[in-house]
């Protein structure tokens, strides 16, 4: 616990040291993710805890807790931990914007948070259907073949990119595709256009002064593609 940080880097500074650095405290020691929220605090989300997502002030100390999990019907046993599993995904976020984003890495799912108004927006689908699973002892397995869905995700000025796999474990395993579609949604979370990649990625970031997408690629020669963004979209 105590050699998790968050370092800052300055892109101008040379000697490539970090030019801040908060380390996490015991209140957070529960975190999937953590990423800034606002020059005073942090936002994470949490293995174990009833409430979606967390807020902890500079020092560490938690000061709030949003949104509860939502019961599941058919499975109403489920607890928070094992909730929070299931909906298990990467949480990626505009501080400026104040909209972050917690992405269904084994559902079709995205949830999107104002932290203005600490309020939610909930996307399912097209995949109503919850991961096959089962419970040994508090843990929640997923079984040795699942499959990855949203993968990353990154919030504009004007839009929400959430890049999709759909991909299982074996099939990732023999053809290195992870992802090949990115869905744009608008900052209420409807659906707008459906971007075909001519190949896979497994992260993305996206230059809006440029209006260019960049991604990490997954072949066997992996590096940046670099992709403009529709004009339709501008």
């Amino acid at each position: 616990m105590n050699g998790r940080k968050l370092v800052e880097y300055s892109m101008s500074d040379t000697t490539l040291l970090g030019k801040n650095e908060w380390k996490m405290t015991e209140p957070m020691k529960g975190l999937w993710f953590l990423t800034p929220a606002s020059d005073s605090s942090f936002l994470g989300i949490s293995r174990v805890d009833k409430h979606r997502i967390l807020e902890f002030d500079k020092e560490g100390n938690k000061i709030g807790g949003y949104g509860n999990w939502e019961k599941i019907k058919d499975r109403p046993d489920l607890n928070d931990h094992q909730l929070s599993r299931l909906n298990g995904g990467f949480f990626k976020g505009n501080a400026g914007e104040g909209l972050f984003i917690r992405v269904g890495l084994f559902r079709d799912r995205l949830e999107i948070f104002d932290n203005r108004d600490k309020s939610f927006i909930i996307i399912d689908g097209p995949d109503l259907a919850l991961p096959a699973f089962e419970l040994i002892g508090n843990d929640l397995y997923l079984g040795t073949n699942p499959s990855f869905r949203y993968r990353d995700a990154v919030v504009t000025k004007s839009y929400i990119f959430a890049l999709y796999g759909g991909v299982s474990l074996s099939e990732i395993n023999k053809t290195s595709v992870i992802a090949e579609q990115i869905w744009v949604f608008d900052h209420k979370g409807k659906p707008l256009w459906n971007l075909k990649l001519d190949r896979s990625l497994i992260n993305f970031v996206i230059n809006e002064d440029t209006n260019e997408i960049y991604g990490l690629t997954t072949d066997e020669d992996p590096g940046i593609a670099v992709y403009t963004i529709p004009k339709e979209m501008l």
